[in-house]
Parts: C-alpha cells; structure tokens; sequence
C-alpha cells in the first residue's frame, strides 16, 4: 500500500536545521526571482529570490538540484515567505518554522559563501 502513494514533506523529514531564524527584512521589488538572468539590480551584486513555497514543494534531491541550479552564482539569496499557517496552533507553528529553519539549511549548505535571508511577503494595499 505504502508504495502506491507518496507523502508530501518526506524530503524534508530529519534534515538538520539552522541554528536561529532570521528576522525577514521588509519585501523588496528589485530582488529578481531566481533564474533571472544579469540584469540592471545586478549592479551591487548578484541578488534573487525565491518563494518559500518552492523550497518545500521540492519532492526530492533532484527537484532540489534543480532550484539550487537556479541560483548559483548568486551573491545572495532572499526566502520570499509566500505561505504562514492560518492557525495559531502551537503545534502547527513550530512544525512550520522548523521546516523553514530546515530549507535555509539546506540552501546555507548547498550554497557556501552566499548570504541567505528570508523576505516578508508584499503589502497589498487598497487604493481610497
């Protein structure tokens, strides 16, 4: 029976995590999303991002290469937060800070020397 499904999150199951979680900086427009080739942002260095969402979407190891590819050759890479529980469940909140801690891990490791912050999601705002 196990082998007819699949489980979503199994990739990230027992992964080590970061020590703190960074505090998300305010959402930045100009961070051009990962596998965007050089362009004008990229003047101060090289900067992108890409949704926290995609991070723990990743099926596999392979899945995983392939969003890590997109981002190589960065200076820096910013963790858009896409996505927070609706609950205030303490249970379900520290599930989900623990697999954020995880996926900045993940990208610290595969990706030494570039600097990985997390970004806060947009403001929308209502026009008056």
């Amino acid at each position: 029976m196990k082998g007819t499904y699949t489980l979503p999150g199994v990739f990230w199951d027992h992964r080590p995590e970061t020590g703190v979680l960074p505090e998300p900086h305010a959402y930045d427009s100009s961070i051009p999303e990962a596998g965007t080739p050089y362009c004008l942002f990229d003047a101060d260095g090289t900067r992108r991002s890409i949704r926290l969402t995609e991070l723990l979407d990743a099926p596999d190891r392979h899945a995983m290469e392939n969003l890590i590819t997109r981002l190589r050759g960065c200076d820096a890479v910013a963790v858009l937060i896409d996505y927070q529980p609706e609950t205030d469940g303490s249970i379900q909140r520290t599930f989900y800070r623990r697999r954020v801690r995880q996926a900045i891990r993940l990208l610290e490791d595969s990706l030494p020397g570039m600097r990985v912050t997390l970004m806060a999601p947009p403001e929308w705002r209502m026009a008056a």
